[in-house]
Formats: C-alpha cells, sequence, structure tokens
C-alpha cells in the first residue's frame, strides 16, 4: 500500500506559518510572507489576540493618533526593525484605518507585555524599510 503524502497546501509538521507561506507564495492576514519572514523581537508577534493585543500609553497619543490607528499598524505591520535595547523597542511601519503610513515604537517589557509608547506619521527616512 502506498503513503500518500499531504496536499501542497497542507503545512508539514516541522513548518512555520511563515515558512508554509513563504514556499508556496501566499499571503497570510494581509502581510506579505517576505516581510513577515524578517527577524522579529522576541515576544513579538504580527498574529494577535485580545488577549496579547498591544497596549498603547498615553505617550503615544502625542501626536494626535487615536488609539485604534496605533494599534493597527503593529497589528498589519509592513516592517520591523530593532530599535533599541534595555528596554527592548521596536520600530513598526504599518498603515492606520485610513491607511496612513505611520511609525510606532513598540517596547517590550521584562514580562513580554508589548506597550506602544510613540506614534507619528511616517517619516522619510523610514522609507528604506519598505524596499525589497
Amino acid at each position: 500500500m502506498q503513503s500518500s503524502s499531504p496536499p501542497a497546501s497542507t503545512p508539514q509538521l516541522d513548518q512555520s506559518p511563515d515558512q508554509h507561506a513563504q514556499a508556496h507564495g501566499q499571503t497570510h492576514h494581509g502581510c506579505r510572507a517576505d516581510a513577515r519572514a524578517r527577524a522579529r523581537p522576541r515576544n513579538f508577534s504580527l498574529f494577535r489576540t485580545t488577549l496579547t493585543r498591544v497596549e498603547v500609553h498615553a505617550s503615544a497619543l502625542r501626536h494626535g493618533a487615536a488609539e485604534p490607528d496605533v494599534v493597527q499598524p503593529v497589528d498589519n505591520a509592513l516592517a520591523v526593525e530593532h530599535a533599541a535595547e534595555d528596554p527592548e523597542r521596536w520600530l513598526v511601519i504599518g498603515p492606520d484605518r485610513a491607511a496612513n503610513l505611520l511609525e510606532i515604537v513598540v517596547m517590550i517589557t521584562a514580562e513580554g507585555d508589548e506597550i506602544a509608547i510613540h506614534a507619528m506619521p511616517m517619516r522619510l527616512k523610514y522609507r528604506r524599510l519598505l524596499q525589497p
């Protein structure tokens, strides 16, 4: 009896969803597989549930962004770059609810909580992060 292999669209047990999507050129949750495959910080995930939602600090609202517009780019990040250590901070570039690109700085606490501490319209100097 010949063993049947899983269909091509079924992820192998040793593949992450990112690896599967990249191998098949698929997208997942609106993010390109190659963008998601970039290095991400420990405890940082583009796949969110209500239990791991980023907290928005009051300092992130200084430039006039509304709280949902700060969360949206983190949930739908186009680019993520390590910004600093101690405490660990990451720069996230993504669209707000009106598709305007924002730059968000997310601080990762020692407990692994994610707190958005800065949000403003993306400056031109970060355009390089969106280049292929």
